[in-house]
């Protein structure tokens, strides 16, 4: 399970994510992270079977948690161009059979370069900040 973990500043300097991993003794996988002086996010990764109890933890230290769905594709606006494929770094985002535009959560990373590379605004982060590499 993708864990999105939004850290407020003034916990920036304590060793939350280590304690935890000491603590309930999980693997878990850093798929995405950063941090400035305002704020602090790193999407994770966790076995399916301890996410429950990780998130339980991370909430109880004081950081907000988001999980689910990641990104959503607006239909509606979405015309199928390909710009988000082209520059998607984990192949979430491809074609169907019939050439339409789909997202595989499972693969998502929420790096947001498909964000900014939409020319039609149809695809929207739908929780966290997300960091979008133009603004970096």
């Amino acid at each position: 399970m993708k864990i999105l973990l939004d850290y407020p500043t003034d916990l920036f300097e304590k060793p939350i994510l280590a304690s935890m991993i000491l603590e309930k003794k999980v693997l878990l996988n850093i798929l995405r992270a950063y941090v400035d002086g305002r704020r602090g996010e790193m999407l994770i990764e966790v076995p399916n079977e301890v996410a429950d109890d990780v998130v339980k933890s991370f909430k109880n230290r004081g950081v907000k948690v988001h999980t689910g769905s990641l990104i959503e594709l607006d239909s509606e606006l979405c015309v199928d161009c390909g710009a988000c494929v082209s520059v998607c770094p984990t192949t979430a985002i491809h074609y169907e059979e019939d050439l339409s535009v789909a997202i595989n959560q499972s693969k998502c990373i929420q790096c947001a370069i498909c964000v900014d590379s939409c020319p039609r605004f149809a695809i929207i982060l739908k929780q966290g900040g997300g960091i979008s590499f133009s603004s970096l």
